[in-house]
């Protein structure tokens, strides 16, 4: 299920998001996460994948598992600095999983 990215949620690579590019919507009390939004490594700007019709003032949400970012500012053997934590409760698109 797509869950809802938020402020401090894991990305893939052990950091976390920096949610700053909107300050009205909160999510089990930690904001939501948009496009645009760096992480805890610098850099790694969310990108939404998913590009659908939810946004928060104007800039789209971000969903754990699906949507991506750009790398940061340090090199992952692993790959992407994706993002990973997602609400416990809150799910975006109905719930029905990641994708197009």
């Amino acid at each position: 299920m797509p869950g809802a990215h938020r402020d401090t949620d894991d990305r893939i690579c052990k950091a976390v998001t920096n949610a700053a590019l909107q300050s009205t919507v909160k999510i089990n009390g930690l904001l939501a996460a948009v496009e645009g939004d760096v992480n805890s490594h610098g850099a790694g700007q969310l990108q939404a994948a998913i590009k659908k019709t939810i946004r928060i003032e104007g800039i789209l949400v971000i969903c754990a598992p699906g949507d991506h970012a750009a790398a940061d500012n340090y090199p992952h053997p692993s790959g992407p600095t994706w993002p990973k934590g997602h609400s416990p409760d809150t799910f975006y698109y109905g719930g029905t999983g990641g994708g197009s």
